[in-house]
């Protein structure tokens, strides 16, 4: 059962890139000692079949046939599952984000059943439950013999797609804050998107793909995600994971990681935790290029980064071949399709 269970650590550590670069940090929270789970909310467990539609039943799939759709699992499905979690040994839960997404499809019938098309970072996506729902989940991970930490994925890089659906909106508590269209260059960036991505302007100010890019520069919109972190930093989030850090200025992610541990141990908590998406990074990134920058970025910018450069050389090692190919991250997929969902 133990050699078992190493193995599945590994494949664990493989495919959900784990590891991770040091970045200096006096303030932050102590996790080296956790087992972190990284649990893909939607694909999960479904705990209350009642939010399952969300405003549009479209977007979701009931019979978990269409993969770019909602399949149901929410935060109460993860409450039903903590004493499954802590008897595999997991201290600390890192899931995808909670906050309120596009409701429509994309022109290809996707939803935003992944979390990454934010459209209000204050409000909980109908999909996934409620504010009571997070305090319920908060209640269940700290009860006395049990206290999991909550790793809240969140994406400070840009919104929502700027060119369909529901074109870069974005609204604070419900109320409208911009459009990509209707700002000039105040809340977003009006650059397009990336075409030279050895360019590191365009790389951290021109849209990522489709995505609506922020202007964290200007102060509104500064206050704006600053402000929805520390809501989440309320409801009892222990540390962030910062999607697309790549992207994004090292002084706005200085500022933000300062502000956010500070405001954590304000609350009298024992200090904050960050980690950030930079797809690339490695110890072993050549001198030249712009993935090299991610060493500064984990030594100085208050996040520590994910080791892709190990995360690579666990699925070589795995996989059993010589290099990175599309062939193998099928290999990976196909594995991954394999896995069931947790009812």
């Amino acid at each position: 059962m133990k050699r078992i269970l190493s193995i599945l650590v590994l494949a664990v550590l493989s495919i959900l890139v784990l590891a991770v670069l040091f970045a200096v940090n006096t303030q932050a929270l102590e996790m080296r000692g956790d087992t972190i789970y990284f649990l893909f909310l939607d694909r999960f467990s479904d705990g209350n079949p009642s939010n399952n539609t969300g405003n549009i039943p479209e977007t979701y799939s009931s019979d978990k046939s269409d993969w770019k759709k909602y399949w149901g699992g929410d935060i109460q499905g993860l409450i039903n599952n903590l004493d499954y979690l802590e008897d595999m040994g997991i201290s600390a839960i890192w899931i995808t984000p909670l906050y309120d997404n596009v409701d429509k499809l994309n022109r290809n019938g996707d939803a935003a059943y992944h979390g990454y098309w934010g459209k209000d970072f204050f409000r909980v996506d109908e999909h996934l439950g409620t504010w009571q729902d997070i305090q319920n989940l908060e209640n269940e991970m700290n009860k006395p013999g049990r206290n999991m930490k909550l790793i809240l994925d969140f994406a400070p890089n840009h919104s929502n797609p700027n060119d369909e659906n529901e074109f870069g909106v974005l609204y604070r508590n419900s109320v409208l804050q911009v459009a990509y269209y209707s700002n000039s260059t105040a809340w977003y960036h009006q650059y397009g998107g990336v075409t030279d991505w050895n360019n590191w302007f365009q790389v951290t100010n021109h849209n990522l793909f489709n995505l609506a890019d922020f202007n964290q520069s200007y102060g509104t919109v500064y206050n704006y995600l600053s402000d929805a972190a520390k809501r989440w930093v309320d409801a009892g989030v222990d540390a962030i994971r910062i999607d697309a850090i790549k992207h994004m200025d090292i002084s706005f992610i200085q500022t933000f990681t300062n502000d956010l541990v500070t405001y954590a141990n304000s609350l009298g908590r024992d200090g904050f935790y960050f980690f950030g998406e930079w797809f690339g990074a490695s110890a072993w990134a050549p001198s030249n290029s712009i993935d090299h920058k991610s060493i500064d970025y984990a030594n100085t910018s208050g996040s520590a980064l994910l080791d892709f450069g190990l995360r690579d050389t666990l699925e070589r090692i795995m996989c059993n071949r010589p290099g990175y190919t599309m062939q193998t991250r099928c290999y990976v997929a196909k594995s991954c399709n394999q896995l069931k969902y947790r009812t």
